[in-house]
């Protein structure tokens, strides 16, 4: 029988560089917020709200309700992010358009997210190296509010990333 166990490869290290949080200095000009705070809060997503085909406007009301002032508050401001690469488009191999996750439970562990756990990322200018094993810190403006396509909800928060700051790669 234990000719049949694979053995299990151990997760790459991390060196201790590559946990760093990003310096004030690095973000000045960015306001500093986190996961607690973009996904501190019940989002339930239901058929209505998931999918706004027949009743936009109810859907997109119903969405809006359920983001906290202080949050949509945040729409438009330039902000500085730290969370997980999840690359979407690539460019030359580097990532052009990414999700910005909370965690890494969805690459590593296959856990759905929540809708409030991810950021889209817009990165044309920067083309950001794919390293999923790091978080890093996306800085830009962030755009609070229903992310739609073809009347679905995709998400609720997209981030037009400036720069990238990812301590520990060369």
């Amino acid at each position: 029988d234990s000719d049949f166990i694979k053995p299990q490869m151990a997760p790459r290290p991390v060196p201790a560089e590559a946990l760093e949080e990003a310096t004030d200095a690095q973000i000045s000009g960015y306001q500093r917020v986190g996961f607690d705070r973009l996904a501190g809060f019940p989002f339930e997503v239901t058929d209505a709200l998931a999918d706004a085909t027949r009743d936009p406007q109810g859907a997109s009301a119903a969405t809006r309700r359920q983001i906290p002032p202080a949050v949509l508050a945040l729409d438009g401001a330039k902000t500085a992010i730290r969370g997980f690469l999840i690359p979407l488009r690539m460019e030359d191999g580097r990532a052009v358009e990414f999700l910005l996750m909370r965690d890494q439970n969805l690459c590593c562990f296959g856990k759905v997210p929540n809708l409030h756990e991810w950021i889209s990322v817009s990165a044309q200018r920067l083309a950001v190296k794919p390293d999923m094993d790091r978080p890093i810190t996306v800085l830009g403006t962030l755009h609070v509010g229903e992310q739609r396509e073809n009347g679905y909800l995709v998400g609720i928060y997209r981030l037009d990333a400036e720069k990238v700051i990812a301590p520990g790669w060369r």
